[in-house]
């Protein structure tokens, strides 16, 4: 029953996609695939979130206030995973609530049963700022958060926190680049790659 639920998901989200990819068209925008595999994102997010990854440390280390545990090392190590899993939930949470807001609230929220991971996916085309604002929202909430609070505490816990969270939004930074250099009124959301599609007028010839 699962397994017909998801896949009758999966089904309707690429027949709304299909849907305002044909209307979008129907209105004289052309289409440029700016999405790419799951696997070359998860490879390629990672190698994009290292130096920002890096820069967490650093500041951490060099910047913030004298590194210390929160309780043990064993307890912060389990408050680290529960951390860590929370964010993944609240990672999608921050997509869906600024898409949403883009969107008219046209987004749906669901579980990931072969990667045992929550998603989010935007069901409406959206503007560039908006998509974008979107996209990013994880990534300067959670890793920022956690950042800021390490330096301001010197808990290495919400240090590694931070990391995580910029490893998780890997991806979210590779997409966020193609949005800021993407040229077009629509963006929408790919409902089975990692990325968008974006629309624009067709140009002009001299």
């Amino acid at each position: 029953m699962e397994e017909r639920d998801k896949a009758r998901g999966a089904k309707e989200r690429a027949e709304i996609f299909a849907e305002q990819c044909a209307a979008l068209e129907a209105q004289g925008f052309e289409p440029r695939d700016r999405s790419m595999s799951m696997s070359a994102a998860n490879i390629c997010g990672t190698l994009a979130a290292l130096p920002f990854i890096a820069a967490v440390i650093a500041a951490f280390v060099f910047g913030g206030a004298p590194v210390r545990t929160a309780v043990s090392p064993a307890a912060d190590i389990a408050v680290f995973a529960a951390a860590a899993a929370a964010s993944l939930v609240v990672h999608e949470c921050l997509h869906a609530l600024f898409w949403a807001a883009g969107s008219g609230g046209a987004v749906r929220l669901g579980f990931d049963r072969r990667t045992f991971t929550p998603y989010c996916a935007a069901l409406k085309p959206m503007g560039k700022a908006r998509y974008l604002i979107g996209t990013i929202a994880p990534f300067v909430f959670l890793c920022g958060g956690f950042s800021v609070a390490a330096c301001l505490t010197g808990l290495w816990i919400l240090c590694a926190a931070g990391a995580a969270n910029v490893l998780m939004a890997g991806a979210d930074i590779l997409v966020a680049a193609r949005i800021v250099f993407s040229r077009g009124k629509y963006f929408v959301d790919h409902p089975s790659r990692c990325g968008f599609i974006v629309y624009a007028r067709p140009e002009r010839s001299e």
